[in-house]
């Protein structure tokens, strides 16, 4: 069975580490992507694909 992949961008680096702390428990899940800013993530996701996206609403850049 193929993993699910997901990528992580929050401006704060200790809710992405919460958020792969917590879905580290669960084997199905890939995180194959964390940023710290949009245009980061954006740069990510030219290289790799994902299925979720789990982004912050309110971050700048």
């Amino acid at each position: 069975m193929n993993k699910i992949r997901i990528a992580i961008a929050d401006d704060h680096q200790i809710i992405i580490d919460g958020l792969v702390s917590l879905l580290a428990k669960y084997p199905q899940l890939d995180i194959v992507a964390t940023a710290n800013s949009a245009l980061s993530m954006l740069e990510l996701l030219k290289k790799t694909t994902v299925d979720i996206l789990l982004t912050d609403v309110m971050m700048p850049g």
